[in-house]
Order: C-alpha cells, then sequence, then structure tokens
C-alpha cells in the first residue's frame, strides 16, 4: 500500500478523500502544503498517496508565502 511515512492509513484515506473535494488548483497547493510538512521526500511520498504526478506539487512550493 501506498504509506506514508508518519501517517496512518486512515489519516491517508482523509488526506486522499479532502484532495478529491478540491478543485485542481487548490488540490497542488494542498499537496505542496503537505509536502513541505514531511520534509526530505515529501513529494514522491504525497504524490504517491493521491495519485498526483510529482510535477504537480513542485509548481506551489516556490509560491508558499503566496498562499
Amino acid at each position: 500500500m501506498n504509506e506514508l511515512t508518519g501517517y496512518r492509513a486512515v489519516h491517508e484515506e482523509a488526506m486522499r478523500l479532502y484532495c478529491r473535494s478540491l478543485p485542481e488548483g487548490h488540490r497542488r497547493r494542498d499537496a505542496a502544503i503537505e509536502a513541505l510538512k514531511i520534509g526530505y521526500a515529501g513529494v514522491a511520498d504525497v504524490a504517491r498517496v493521491l495519485g498526483m504526478s510529482r510535477r504537480a506539487g513542485h509548481p506551489a512550493v516556490p509560491n508558499r508565502h503566496q498562499i
């Protein structure tokens, strides 16, 4: 299963459900914020759990101060 370090399966499922409820732009920003919280390899981990491409979170990361 796609396991995110430090997150339980129930949390991963909640992240998936929440992410699916958002419009595309918000989804990318949310993924970028989660990746920043995780730190090293966060983008890859979040992308795997949310079923997004790793590049989806990248454009929002440099603009995180504008969120």
